[in-house]
């Protein structure tokens, strides 16, 4: 396990108790190896609906790509050469269960045109608010940690969703 966090490069300190380890910093939690995913969609399909129209309204193209954490197995989402030059990917909840971000924002960023939009719709924990972990999930983020996490990897954020809101949805633009 690094030592370091993977959205804002601040040192990771290890949890009394389990083998997770918190930034200080940015709010970003990685949990314990957990188990396979086998749970239920716990998501509200209306308001990731409505985030998707919001991607709609901003990409210029009509060659979106939608990826769910709940309905598609993680290890069958890879891009193609081919699929190189999409206008837009909706991602919901797809962050939270990845083993790797660096290479999920990675593959993200080399599949999207210049001028294309990555959304994002995830929970995120806050000062009063911590959403209790999903079976399978391997990371909880804080509200700073995808802003981070985005302008690491060459994105630059777009629009956001109103901060209190939960889920938090994020549109960001490759650069």
């Amino acid at each position: 396990m690094s030592t370091s966090c993977p959205a804002c490069g601040a040192r990771l300190t290890r949890n009394t108790g389990s083998d997770s380890a918190c930034c200080g910093f940015c709010g970003y939690e990685r949990l314990c190896s957990p188990g396979s995913f086998s749970a239920p969609s716990p998501y509200d399909r209306s308001r990731c609906d409505k985030s998707i129209l919001q991607l709609h309204r901003y990409c210029s193209g009509t060659n979106i790509r939608s990826e769910n954490a709940f309905t598609i197995p993680l290890e069958e989402e890879t891009y193609s050469p081919g699929q190189r030059d999409l206008d837009g990917i909706a991602s919901l909840y797809v962050p939270l269960f990845t083993d790797d971000l660096n290479d999920y924002f990675r593959e993200r960023y080399l599949s999207l045109k210049t001028g294309g939009m990555l959304m994002i719709v995830c929970p995120v924990k806050s000062r009063f608010h911590r959403p209790a972990p999903l079976p399978g999930q391997k990371h909880i983020f804080g509200r700073r940690t995808l802003f981070y996490l985005m302008e690491r990897h060459g994105f630059k954020l777009h629009w956001k969703d109103r901060f209190r809101r939960n889920p938090l949805t994020l549109i960001a633009k490759k650069m």
